[in-house]
């Protein structure tokens, strides 16, 4: 006997238990300055006396080395105070990597150590001036002169290496060959650049041997390691800050060149200096989710239980910086299946790197496998909520362990029942809304997270105001 969406209408557990401040509006205490502008981003925030303008220049190859610059020009601009690249940057920087400090998460990362272009916009020359249209200006006088190599900038998943290793239950292969219902497709996803309001910028200044530093960065800890590892300096004297960040999604989970060069800028200048990348640096110089080829075949019985399953995903990195958009690895727990194939192969290629955005490897993961879902579904005559119900896993699927709190058919029938799912007409192009068709679909939806230490400090003033500190930051979705 199949079960159906009445048999899971029971009070939903988390609707049982909401309390304290779960489920109410709360005031954002920095609503008002966000809305009125004058919440300070990282670039607008105000400095101890007056700054200098950083330009950041980029590379015009995606492959090869820098033979010369020609920055003659440049240095002799208006306003110009400080000209970098590989030929002519900071001096005493530590190697790449360096760690100096016990317990460090980021090593070293000092500016143009070497003369390798490893992708298109990568930083090659830096200018600082003492207004934004003198670095710019500048920036533009100055010549570089490359040597091109060929690079590998097309994503061929055949020509890719398995990465992580396959994680296999049971006997995917004959499990599947002998499946009453075989469905087998491949789903692609296209590479996506985050788009964020506020381009990754830092503002920088130094007092009495230490850095302060304002930046837009969705960690704290590790930049704040990284300036001590490069700067060379206890990281007690880098304070750094990142109160508002206007868009992150990823892209601000890693740093970028505007960061060390503000910090050791000003250590050079003996000023304040801000630097913000340009939008098109924001495309061409920073992290991006990567493409991916997925193919998904499930198995499965005439009443569409599953028998196997499924998910090789192939996708591509940059070719020094190793990143695997685990699209596979999210349906590990998903849905039941006593024989299981799952794995990532991985192509790296002469690009910039590519690492997380929103919901990596789940985001472009969750699109193969609902959809494959679905078309079972279709093929099966089953309603899709019904197929997920039926295939439903009461234990993880791989390890057999208990889940300590599951509501996913519980979500799905409550959403059923609000989003009027039991009017929902199964063949498509059947419902009109003027010049408009429309649909009616559901998918189930798995998200992955890593699980860390944390520290607080807390102390109670004699006024009664209670001081908590932490090393967060609110990437603009209310955690303040």
């Amino acid at each position: 006997m199949s079960t159906t969406l009445a048999d899971y209408a029971a009070p939903n557990p988390i609707s049982r238990n909401r309390s304290g401040i779960i489920g109410r509006a709360v005031d954002r205490y920095e609503g008002p300055l966000k809305v009125s502008g004058t919440a300070p981003y990282a670039y607008e925030v105000e400095t101890p006396s007056p700054p200098v303008y950083g330009v950041v220049i980029g590379a015009e190859i995606a492959c090869g080395l820098v033979t010369a610059v020609d920055d003659a020009a440049a240095r002799g601009a208006p306003g110009v105070k400080l000209v970098w690249h590989a030929f002519s940057r900071p001096e005493n920087q530590p190697e790449m990597g360096a760690r100096s400090y016990v317990g460090s998460q980021h090593g070293a990362k000092p500016v143009f150590a070497e003369p390798n272009i490893r992708f298109f916009g990568q930083p090659v020359g830096f200018v600082a001036a003492d207004t934004l249209e003198n670095a710019q200006a500048a920036a533009d006088l100055i010549r570089v002169t490359y040597d091109e190599t060929p690079g590998d900038y097309r994503f061929d998943p055949v020509r890719g290496e398995p990465v992580d290793g396959e994680s296999r239950v049971g006997d995917f292969e004959a499990a599947f060959a002998a499946a009453p219902v075989q469905f087998d497709e491949v789903y692609t996803t296209p590479i996506e650049n985050h788009c964020q309001m506020e381009p990754c910028a830092t503002t920088a200044w130094w007092t009495d041997g230490a850095v302060t530093v304002h930046t837009s960065v969705q960690m704290i800890k590790p930049p704040q390691h990284l300036l001590s590892e490069t700067l060379q300096i206890p990281r007690a004297n880098v304070h750094l800050l990142s109160r508002y960040i206007g868009g992150g999604f990823g892209g601000k989970g890693s740093t970028y060149e505007d960061l060390e060069m503000a910090a050791l800028a000003s250590r050079e200048l003996d000023q304040p200096v801000k630097i913000a990348l340009t939008r098109q640096q924001m495309f061409n110089a920073t992290v991006h989710r990567p493409a991916t080829v997925q193919r998904v075949r499930l198995g499965a019985t005439a009443e569409g239980v599953l028998t196997a399953f499924g998910l090789e995903a192939d996708t591509h990195c940059a070719r020094n910086a190793p990143f695997v958009e685990r699209a596979a690895n999210f349906s590990r727990g998903l849905y039941a299946a006593p024989n299981r194939l799952t794995g990532h192969t991985l192509h790296k290629l002469d690009i910039a790197v590519a690492s997380a955005m929103r919901a990596p490897g789940e985001a472009s993961g969750m699109l193969s496998l609902e959809c494959a879902m679905d078309e079972l579904a279709e093929r099966v005559g089953l309603d899709p909520i019904e197929l997920r119900i039926r295939n439903e896993a009461h234990v993880h699927p791989e390890t057999g362990h208990p889940h300590s709190a599951r509501q996913l058919i519980e979500c799905m029938t409550d959403g059923a029942e609000k989003f009027g799912w039991d009017k929902r007409k199964a063949k498509p192009g059947q419902i009109r809304d003027g010049e408009w068709l429309v649909g009616l679909g559901m998918a189930a939806a798995i998200r992955g997270n890593f699980l860390l230490p944390a520290k607080a400090a807390m102390r109670v003033e004699a006024d009664g105001r209670v001081m908590v500190r932490q090393g967060m930051t609110d990437i603009g979705t209310g955690s303040y």
